[in-house]
């Protein structure tokens, strides 16, 4: 895996977070950056891997939230621990790949799930967070009731995108003043409403997919909480755009707004048959613009 991506409409480079959750948006953050407006404040109140926020033009005032309060602790200490990071997760990773047998790694990994949610240790919590999503199956971190870690082993050590010393310093450097908080999406949206009668304020909704059998964070984002959403989103002071995957409840729900559907390829799906192009839908409360033909795509999704 390479520390950038090319922008496939500009050919400028995009810096990748070197961080593997499902559902991330790594694979369309060029085109969700097209239709970006101009803005001084930013605000994301769902995180995920933090790939968009990490390759976008850096705003006056960025604040990313997410309910998951390990991935909001991994990046304060990259933010502000960069380098005892490094020095933790090299020698952490360097047992894992010492070994030549494969059932070791795999005991080594339920090592690393077991110790993440039993650490009191804020910079041990944020390295095994982040090799525990790199080496999982399909990116998919888990929390149980129990509070405990029980992600699958995804059978692999090579290949994983483990970034290098020179790449996770360009991270640091991007999200030097970056404000992180672990909290509900909700007050993001309060804090984005006081700020938008004020100035340029956009805000980059990235939810759950609609009707998905995977829990945010522990929690099901079902019908209601939708619905909950898109009222705190009518007549806002403060531009917003929403990605999300195509279906007649979200069309119904957000009708009214500008919409362009496209598709992306799914590829976490544990049957093989629905890894596959699905449709999904870019929202907003603001004129869409189609894509020109002079910047169309000049590499398919892969």
């Amino acid at each position: 895996m390479t520390m950038t991506d090319i922008c496939r409409y500009t050919g400028k480079k995009i810096l990748r977070p070197s961080l593997k959750l499902i559902g991330a948006k790594t694979k369309i953050r060029d085109l969700l950056y097209l239709h970006f407006p101009p803005h001084q404040v930013y605000f994301e109140p769902f995180l995920g891997t933090g790939g968009v926020t990490v390759g976008k033009e850096r705003a006056k005032f960025e604040h990313v939230s997410d309910l998951n309060d390990y991935l909001i602790n991994y990046y304060q200490v990259i933010q502000h621990r960069p380098l005892e990071f490094w020095d933790s997760m090299i020698h952490e990773w360097a047992e894992l790949t010492y070994y030549g047998d494969p059932l070791l790694h795999k005991f080594c990994f339920e090592r690393w799930t077991a110790r993440v949610t039993e650490t009191k240790d804020d910079l041990e919590r944020a390295v095994l967070f982040y090799l525990v999503t790199k080496h999982c199956f399909n990116g998919i971190w888990r929390i149980n009731q129990d509070g405990k870690c029980n992600s699958s082993w995804g059978g692999e050590t090579e290949g994983r995108g483990i970034f290098d010393k020179y790449w996770l310093l360009q991270v640091h450097k991007r999200i030097h003043g970056v404000q992180f908080s672990h909290r509900k999406y909700q007050l993001s949206l309060l804090d984005a409403e006081v700020t938008g009668r004020k100035s340029d304020t956009f805000v980059f909704l990235d939810p759950p997919y609609h009707d998905c059998a995977t829990t945010y964070n522990g929690e099901f984002f079902d019908d209601g909480d939708f619905r909950t959403m898109a009222e705190a989103l009518e007549d806002s002071s403060y531009k917003w755009l929403l990605t999300i995957n195509d279906d007649p409840f979200i069309r119904d729900l957000f009708k009214g707004y500008s919409m362009i559907p496209h598709s992306v390829f799914y590829s976490c799906n544990v049957k093989g048959s629905e890894r596959k192009k699905q449709p999904e839908l870019i929202i907003a409360n603001y004129p869409l613009d189609p894509v020109p033909p002079n910047m169309q795509l000049q590499l398919s999704f892969s």
